[in-house]
């Protein structure tokens, strides 16, 4: 980002990331998005299989605490606002409020419709965190391909797997 875009204060932040549940009816399509995208969970009780439960407990820290604004704390990590202004989504049929929202920037998330978790950082640490994100096994896949004949009838049977 140009220096003089880049978030300074906690009102900075807002302007770009955001952790709540838009209006339903004033940006439905925001809505649409968060609502496909950017929701944490059913984990928990209602899911324990879920990836982000390690031994019985949340890896991810989910359900984030209500905020009435955002702080940055001692070690610069933001704590993002969450407002606990009633809105929810049902997913799965599991009710969330925003307190399971991914932070998101709006203007990305209805471009490229897609979850892209969207984090303010100015620690050194950001490069361990992208690096492992972007590297993260589950999103490889290793594939053979080979050709085999049969024999029966000398025609060639290609495995497309």
């Amino acid at each position: 980002m140009h220096l003089l875009d880049k978030p300074r204060s906690p009102d900075d932040i807002d302007k770009h990331i955001s952790t709540e549940i838009p209006d339903k009816l004033m940006r439905p399509k925001l809505y649409a998005a968060v609502e496909k995208f950017m929701v944490h969970g059913p984990c928990g009780k209602y899911n324990n299989s879920n990836p982000c439960m390690l031994n019985g407990r949340y890896s991810k820290f989910y359900p984030k605490l209500f905020r009435p604004r955002t702080a940055i704390d001692d070690a610069g990590f933001p704590r993002y606002k969450r407002s606990d202004n009633g809105r929810t989504i049902i997913k799965k049929n599991i009710t969330h409020d925003n307190s399971y929202i991914v932070p998101y920037n709006p203007s990305l998330l209805l471009k490229y419709g897609c979850h892209i978790n969207v984090e303010h950082t100015c620690q050194t640490s950001a490069i361990k965190y992208l690096f492992k994100y972007v590297y993260k096994e589950n999103d490889r896949v290793t594939a053979i391909c080979y050709q085999t004949t049969s024999e029966a009838d000398t025609i060639q049977v290609v495995d497309k797997i």
